[in-house]
């Protein structure tokens, strides 16, 4: 419209030339300044997103990146450690050689797969337990005393256990468990009115990464882990059974890996001693098992059962037979159980080793689908 005025002015009369250079000169000089505002304004929207798509970018490769590094990891651990029948007990020094090389492996997952870094803090968790289990077994001349022979797992039963998990872990490493792909959203690091008083207090933080190291007890890495603990220990490695569930320290896992397989096995045996103390044993491992009936030649499928003394009171020394359960309920799903379907091989660490047969445990699951089913809605709300 400016530029109509002046151009008008000139042809109606050219005396006013000067006054109109005046005039474009002005505007020039308002435009300028008015024209960067209206840019910054305009285009700040585009800039921001594209700052936020080359962050979400870069966490990305990082990711992808760390993720590369495990796989590699795993598959030379795997070398590492193949399935063999080395029955050889475990030295101190073959020990601590698979602890740092769990370890190393758990340090190059901090960037990687956010499940990546939770498994893997799993085993450390396990191997740390057990190392210290196993220093208490070691005598003053670094040799395993005769009477702890028994705490002490085999070469064989590590190297099963690493293969199976390294197997896991390089599956994970495959995949993206979240992809950045939201704005950042400014936190707080302190909030209620606190907040007023502190300074440095802001954070922005992509909703789609799981920052988190905590643990959700319905998570499917949790059902794998224990998974891969029954398939790879043998009915000999009980104690090392309990220490892979002290890493954990849920049976939220076995529940949902019963319900898959349509079984049910108390989870934990519960019994009220004098109403002042409370005996509890918790199942931390089982195997499937084909026991072959000697006097007829049949083949029973069974489950391998391992509790383990949770409680103050230890009276697993005491379970000799089926009957030494009587009293005990199963908190879980609220109910007892008839625990003449156990048969009690052994009791020794403070555990007990039971027998169930599988289509006994296929009954149980009837009795208790619905409670189960219930339970695990109620944990998915947690």
């Amino acid at each position: 419209m400016i530029l109509l005025v002046c151009v008008v002015l000139v042809l109606w009369c050219p005396c006013h030339i000067e006054k109109v250079k005046t005039i474009i000169q002005l505007y020039s000089e308002f435009l300028s300044p008015t024209a960067i505002i209206l840019g910054l304004v305009l285009g700040y929207p585009l800039l921001k997103r594209k700052l936020v798509d080359g962050h979400i970018t870069k966490q990305f490769e990082i990711i992808n990146e760390a993720n590369r590094k495990v796989r590699n990891e795993a598959l030379r651990l795997k070398a590492k450690y193949p399935i063999t029948q080395d029955y050889t007990p475990l030295s101190k020094e073959y020990l601590t050689s698979v602890y740092e090389d769990v370890c190393s492996l758990n340090e190059l997952s901090l960037d990687a797969n956010s499940v990546l870094y939770k498994y893997t803090e799993l085993l450390r968790r396990a191997l740390c337990l057990y190392i210290k289990k196993y220093d208490e077994c070691i005598g003053e001349n670094g040799i395993v005393q005769e009477n702890n022979s028994a705490y002490i797992i085999n070469r064989d039963t590590i190297m099963a256990w690493m293969q199976h998990h390294l197997v896991t872990i390089y599956n994970y490493a495959r995949t993206m468990q979240e992809i950045p792909t939201e704005s950042p959203k400014k936190r707080k690091y302190e909030e209620g009115d606190v907040s007023k008083y502190l300074t440095e207090n802001t954070f922005y933080e992509i909703e789609s990464l799981d920052p988190t190291i905590s643990y959700y007890y319905n998570s499917q890495y949790l059902m794998k882990y224990q998974e891969n603990n029954n398939k790879s220990l043998s009915d000999r490695d009980w104690l090392f059974f309990k220490y892979c569930y002290s890493a954990v320290k849920t049976t939220m896992a076995m529940a949902r890996m019963m319900y898959k397989d349509n079984i049910y096995i108390p989870l934990v045996l519960s019994r009220k001693n004098n109403d002042i103390f409370e005996e509890s044993l918790c199942l931390v491992g089982y195997k499937t098992s084909d026991v072959i009936n000697l006097s007829t030649g049949q083949t029973i499928n069974t489950y391998v059962c391992f509790y383990a003394n949770i409680g103050i009171l230890d009276n697993t020394s005491n379970i000799k037979k089926s009957e030494d359960l009587n009293g005990f309920i199963d908190p879980y799903t609220e109910r007892s159980f008839d625990m003449s379907m156990f048969e009690i091989k052994d009791s020794k660490h403070h555990m007990i080793r039971v027998e169930i047969q599988q289509n006994k445990a296929k009954e149980n699951y009837k009795l208790v689908e619905k409670k189960l089913i219930s339970n695990m809605e109620n944990e998915m709300k947690v």
